[in-house]
């Protein structure tokens, strides 16, 4: 054979080699193993008797007695299987998410049922590496991804045509297998004698399979005398369609929920790690009304189902939640494309089940903890979301309630009492669930949406009315509490806002139904550009100290100003919050529950200005936008920043103290007392700005004159903790805390084992400071009269002693 004959032959075995593309990665069938099966496995009538309970759809199902079968098709085999696992029955308290959360975060796998000789394998098909169709790589990636086996069935028959297959699956539902088991630290072994299959339903494209697994575990409050819990789970075995829907690729700039792929086509020359957007299936059913700018109706629309046991009286408001994105999808020339159904009676559709696969549910949760989240299941190949459900839980109504009033009280008549009117809270769960709902269409939090928003305007009656608290229903922007009481704003509640839509322009609008995802990527990144001016829809924000942007429960584009209105208003509810509160013939949990919550609230107020403090400024940009993606914010905005943390938290806030609440709340009690909850908030405080100030680092190697430097913040947080020492005032207990938390912050920077703090800046800052404060005390002590004063500064000299000198 020549050279150029084997080129050709090389060819055409890897040109085959890409035709099987389908199977490589799985174990392979053998030329002998139709023959091989006639022999070993049993006569069909034997196993699936006449007794038999039998089920059709995806495959067949049937139950004989105790043993439960599938029979699989020839059609089935080796194609593309969605499991997810989700809870359907929980032990008492178990989870703050109820009934119906995934098993393991909001877990799903896609598997292969395979013939090998007498078997049937469930074997586990990877998504996460692709390469094009073009690319040899392709065929080189399937072998060096070889998947797991994650079950094996023995064949127990052959159905009457040759083309099923029959296998037992009681084993695999009442074993331990962790492949659809619960995970969780606390529980381990199941105990196969107290577990068991409850209830099977087949349809077309999926199959749901109700089992009852009992977990030996721990003692813990929620056990039984034996320590076992059960749980009752529900397993969607759902065909992922033989086309996938083509992704579009995810650009941080526009955050959505997304999966990571490795793409080692070899055209890109290097494996390339990009990401898919989570999104539904939104497609025009007229594509040339589409295109002449007609709404048109989505072929197949995202319809959620509200749970059979939320109470009445929230579902009006439940259902505007969801229809609040009606108009969004509108504005890309969709009509109809986010519905909202009361679950069908029993007399309309028998099958109907909460924990079906096909219907996304907003679940209403029995649970105390203040809960709301979304659980999406999608197409690991394509990011299509195929499923979504919403879990709302009753005791997050008391938190948001609780909120809403810290937030808004000041300004708001409507909820200067804990017994709000149904309108009021009907619109706070609307905006939750708009929120979740948000989430289960894809789009992740924009935490700091709202610092686009100016504080003045926060303070218009018109403006809020019209553009709410923030430019994103994704953000934590619950309650407007910078609108003062003279301002007269009458909307304090979060709405979808422009962020929104352009996020969801992003992500559904249409572009052409023949584009590949980087030829789609262009057109992207052209909508992106345009948009860079407005502030409103850009995703942006502070890098907190400790590298991540923090941008919860904050408002306004100036954190200093927020601060000083918000902690305006959190003054006034002081005042008045035992009034507000108080209920003829009720204790006063309320009360302290609410104090506590003032407290949260100083702290999300000034949590803003914290952030600032050796924080960056990072706006997301790709190379062929102008400008930086990281500023260092100037140091003259930091100091502003210190001053008013110093004004409202490091200096006594005696208006937190008011003297009727105390007295009803606390008495002197550790936990609920002012002491206790004031040291807590200064040991967080303290803790962030003196934690990880790496970019202040960075910032004075960048630019030493204008930085504000590691060392100035700490000595200007040692003259602002110990001003005392200079003028001669006696320190409160409030402050004498302070003092200490300051001194155990110095000596855990010395013992922090992280790097950053042993072989920089930070433990040379701290020692300095340490031997400049143990002088300024010794200075300061001879003034001192009090004398709780005398003795506190005497233990601080002997701490301070003990760090420098530990030997």
């Amino acid at each position: 054979m020549n050279i150029s004959t084997f080129s050709f032959f090389l060819i055409c075995i890897l040109l085959n080699a890409t035709r099987l593309e389908a199977q490589k990665g799985y174990i392979q069938r053998t030329p002998n193993e139709e023959k091989k099966l006639k022999v070993a496995v049993n006569k069909y009538e034997d196993i699936i008797t006449s007794d038999a309970n039998t089920q059709e759809g995806l495959f067949l199902f049937h139950q004989v007695d105790d043993n439960y079968y599938f029979e699989l098709p020839e059609k089935v085999l080796d194609r593309d299987i969605l499991i997810v696992s989700r809870i359907s029955g929980i032990p008492h308290k178990f989870s703050p998410y109820g009934s119906g959360v995934h098993t393991s975060g909001a877990e799903h796998q896609v598997i292969r049922f395979h013939r090998k000789d007498n078997s049937i394998l469930m074997q586990l098909a990877s998504k996460e590496d692709i390469a094009s169709k073009e690319s040899f790589n392709r065929v080189s990636l399937a072998n060096h991804n070889f998947n797991a086996i994650i079950y094996n069935f023995k064949i127990e028959a052959v159905g009457p045509k040759l083309k099923s297959y029959v296998i037992n699956v009681k084993d695999f539902f009442t074993n331990d297998i962790s492949f659809i088991g619960v995970k969780n630290s606390d529980i381990s072994g199941v105990d196969p004698s107290r577990s068991f299959i409850s209830k099977v339903q087949v349809f077309a494209k999926n199959i749901e399979v109700r089992h009852i697994l009992t977990y030996r575990t721990k003692n813990r409050p929620y056990t039984d005398r034996n320590n076992s819990l059960s749980f009752e789970l529900n397993q969607s075995f759902v065909l992922l369609p033989q086309i996938p829907m083509v992704p579009r690729l995810y650009d941080n700039r526009v955050d959505f929920i997304n999966m990571k792929k490795t793409d080692y086509s070899i055209d890109q020359q290097e494996p390339v790690n990009m990401r898919y957007i989570s999104r539904w299936r939104i497609e025009p059913s007229d594509w040339t009304a589409f295109n002449n700018g007609e709404l048109v109706e989505p072929v197949k629309p995202v319809v959620y189902y509200i749970d059979p046991a939320t109470p009445k009286s929230w579902r009006p408001y439940i259902k505007k939640g969801v229809e609040d994105w009606q108009r969004v999808f509108e504005e890309i020339g969709f009509k109809n494309a986010i519905l909202v159904k009361d679950p069908p009676g029993e007399n309309e559709d028998a099958k109907w089940d909460i924990n079906d696969f096909q219907y996304s549910v907003i679940r209403y949760v029995p649970t105390e903890r203040g809960t709301a989240a979304s659980f999406i299941a999608n197409d690991p190949r394509s990011g299509e979301i195929l499923k979504a459900d919403i879990h709302i839980g009753h005791g997050h109504l008391k938190w948001i309630k609780k909120l809403f009033f810290i937030q808004t009280a000041a300004a708001n008549p409507e909820v200067q009492t804990m017994r709000f009117k149904d309108e009021v809270m009907g619109e706070l769960l609307r905006s939750v669930i708009t929120h979740e709902v948000g989430h289960s269409l894809g789009l992740q939090h924009n935490m700091s949406a709202s610092s686009a928003y100016p504080v003045d305007s926060l303070r218009s009656q018109s403006f809020t009315s019209t553009y709410g608290n923030s430019p994103s229903i994704m953000d934590y922007a619950v309650g407007n509490y910078i609108a003062q009481p003279e301002d007269g704003v009458t909307n304090f509640y979060a709405k979808i806002g422009e962020y929104d839509y352009w996020a969801i322009e992003y992500g559904y609008r249409p572009i052409d139904q023949n584009l590949s995802p980087l030829k789609e990527k262009v057109i992207l990144n052209r909508w992106i550009k345009k948009q860079a001016a407005n502030s409103a829809v850009r995703t942006m924000g502070t890098i907190s100290a400790m590298g991540y942007i923090d941008g919860e429960h904050d408002l306004g584009d100036d954190p200093v100003k927020a601060a000083g209105l918000g902690i305006a208003n959190l003054r006034l509810i002081a005042k008045n919050m035992a009034q507000w509160t108080a209920e003829p013939g009720e204790k006063y949990t309320i009360l302290t529950e609410i104090h506590d919550e003032l407290y949260q609230q100083l702290y999300r107020c000034v949590k803003p200005a914290i952030n600032m403090i050796g924080g960056l400024f990072f706006l997301p940009k790709t190379a062929d936008e102008d400008g930086s993606r990281y500023y260092f914010i100037p140091e003259s905005r930091q100091r502003d920043a210190l001053e008013i943390i110093n004004e409202y938290v490091f200096k006594t806030p005696a208006w937190l103290f008011e003297r009727k609440v105390h007295q009803r709340i606390s008495a002197g009690l550790s936990r609920n007392g002012t002491i206790n909850k004031t040291k807590t908030l200064h040991n967080k405080v303290l803790g962030k700005l003196m934690q990880n100030p790496i970019f202040m680092m960075e910032a004075e190697a960048f630019d030493k004159e204008n930085a504000y430097t590691i060392s100035e913040l700490y000595e200007d947080l040692r003259t602002k903790i110990f001003k005392e020492l200079k003028t001669g005032e006696s320190i409160d207990i409030y402050r004498r805390n302070l003092q200490k938390t300051m001194v155990d912050q110095l000596d855990r920077n010395l013992k922090m084992p992280q790097e950053i703090h042993k072989n920089t800046d930070v433990s040379s800052v701290t020692l300095a400071n340490l031997t400049a404060l143990k002088s300024d005390i010794k200075k300061g002590l001879p003034h001192q009269k009090d004398l709780m004063t005398i003795y506190h500064l005497q233990d601080l000299l002997t701490r301070i002693d003990k760090i420098l000198n530990p030997n």
